[in-house]
């Protein structure tokens, strides 16, 4: 099955512009126009509670060329699972390859609160999301989105009002990496992925972003 039929087939599962594959190369599906995020739906790295634990809470933010994250990642993570340095390093050189950047913006963070609890879009090009432990992303899709009220303070942050009454808030899969536009995407203006961080629930997130930077 290719991957283009495995997208059609699990489209309406995940949402309408979203392009899902089993394989890395699922990524490149985010250069299609009517693609607003892309996602390779993987098995997570194997990661035990007692290792995840022995890291302790991790806060790790860096710009850095794509030659300079295999360093840093030793450096900076040395009592991390190997399985998750390994993962760290290689889906920043697929972004690094996908994208053609000079420079990489990576956030390697533990969070025990939402950290983005209101649905909004990302004033980048494109962000890379994967959650290595807890909850996955929630998201949305553009159909259902009133972005008039995106990023509103609102009591509730979940209460955000939508254009269907059947709206439904989606989940990113436990280790699934996520490729989403956002609003600098060259025509993406307006449309950008819409997105939130979810209640971890009591279970601590491990999550990592990436962004693809210019430098002069």
């Amino acid at each position: 099955m290719s991957l283009l039929s495995q997208r059609v087939d699990v489209r309406s599962a995940f949402g309408a512009g979203i392009a899902v594959g089993s394989e890395p190369e699922a990524m490149t599906h985010i250069y299609e126009s009517d693609v607003n995020a892309a996602i390779w739906e993987r098995e997570p790295p194997q990661l035990s509670p007692d290792a995840l634990r022995r890291m302790g809470n991790v806060t790790l933010e860096a710009c850095l060329t794509p030659d300079a994250v295999a360093p840093w990642v030793e450096r900076m993570l040395p009592n991390a699972p190997r399985a998750l340095r390994e993962d760290v390093i290689q889906l920043a050189d697929m972004y690094a390859c996908l994208f053609e950047v000079s420079h990489l913006g990576l956030r390697l963070k533990t969070l025990d609160r939402p950290m983005c609890p209101r649905f909004h879009v990302d004033r980048v090009v494109c962000r890379l999301l994967t959650t290595y432990a807890g909850a996955g992303t929630e998201y949305l899709s553009n159909e259902e989105v009133d972005r008039r009220d995106l990023g509103k303070p609102v009591a509730d942050p979940s209460a955000l009002p939508v254009l269907t009454s059947g709206a439904t808030v989606r989940q990113l899969p436990a280790g699934a990496v996520l490729l989403c536009k956002g609003e600098s995407w060259p025509g993406n203006e307006g449309y950008g992925f819409v997105h939130r961080s979810p209640d971890p629930g009591g279970q601590p997130r491990l999550m990592l972003s990436i962004d693809g930077l210019e430098r002069g």
